[in-house]
């Protein structure tokens, strides 16, 4: 899950999902609901090494995305086209939304 969010490091998405995942708690809402922990199978070579995934529900996925490093392009679209459909509720005549 880590490569759509701009991460090529499992570690550091992992700092990103685990605060989306507190989020998710103080929201009120169970974080098994949406980051299912997971596990693949990478092969390099002769050898297999089983390392860590999370599945997320389209919810996790935004608060990962509200939770991510800023300074990547994947997660500034993210936090921009979730401000865009937000915003949407609160205006009455939303362009963007067109």
């Amino acid at each position: 899950m880590a490569p759509p969010f701009g991460y090529s490091k499992y570690e550091r998405f992992a700092v990103a999902a685990e605060r989306g995942r507190v989020a998710c708690e103080n929201a009120g809402h169970d974080p098994e609901d949406h980051f299912r922990g997971a596990s693949k199978v990478n092969f390099s070579g002769r050898r297999s090494v089983e390392v860590s995934d999370v599945h997320l529900t389209r919810f996790g996925a935004y608060l990962v995305a509200m939770n991510g490093d800023p300074r990547k392009l994947e997660i500034a679209a993210a936090r921009t086209s979730s401000v865009m459909r937000f915003s949407c509720f609160d205006l009455t005549s939303c362009v963007a939304c067109e």
